[in-house]
């Protein structure tokens, strides 16, 4: 199974002259899937995989600048009602770790570039997600 989103947006403000952000996210991940038929029209399934994640901000009107990278891996666990052959209805959690890294950038008016770094750790346990599910 695998999935991927990319997301670009850019957003202008008046308040502290004309300033124009852009937001630019590349995230995708990647792994198999198992099925286990349960009974008629009921399966279950686990999951596992690897993620990864780009993402960079800049502001137009001034040098300022961001980027960050993720990677990961993930573990599902869902049930699927099969409506028909080609369309289930069911549930699923997901747990997920990766390490991210940010890196800032600014040039102040003085002439001097402001810099930050960080490398961080995230663990999480999703919400179970209502899904829907086409088959081909």
């Amino acid at each position: 199974d695998g999935s991927a989103s990319f997301d670009r947006q850019s957003q202008s403000s008046s308040v502290s002259g004309n300033e124009t952000a852009r937001v630019t996210n590349l995230n995708a991940q990647l792994g198999p899937r198992w099925y286990h038929a349960m009974s008629g029209h009921v399966t279950r399934y686990l999951g596992l995989g690897v993620s990864g994640g780009y993402g960079r901000s800049e502001i137009a009107s001034t040098s300022a600048h961001a980027s960050n990278w993720s990677m990961g891996a993930y573990g599902e666990a869902g049930m699927q009602y099969l409506i028909t052959r080609y369309l289930g209805l069911g549930w699923r959690g997901t747990l997920s770790a990766s390490r991210f890294e940010t890196n800032n950038s600014q040039l102040t008016p003085q002439g001097f570039i402001i810099t930050a770094n960080a490398v961080g750790y995230h663990v999480g346990l999703n919400a179970a997600q209502l899904t829907g599910t086409l088959y081909f």
